[in-house]
């Protein structure tokens, strides 16, 4: 993911664009990051998931607090 303002307000807008509750794969997409990269953020906590088959599912709520996090 990239660290500047500019691609975190983009986030921003992608993410209030997109469902509710996104895969590994759709956040991937709006970070520009690999689903491995993602999954590494929810193993250390840094995005909540709830386990969900064999994936997971993230909450927008969860992805704009960590979005906060890093811009601070």
């Amino acid at each position: 993911m990239k660290n500047n303002k500019s691609s975190n307000s983009k986030e921003l807008k992608q993410i209030k664009k997109m469902p509710d509750i996104l895969k590994v794969s759709e956040l991937s997409e709006i970070f520009e990051c690999s689903e491995y990269f993602v999954r590494k953020l929810i193993r250390e906590k840094k995005i909540q998931a709830v386990r969900f088959g064999h994936g997971y599912r993230i909450t927008k709520k969860s992805v704009l607090k960590y979005l906060e996090g890093v811009a601070a």
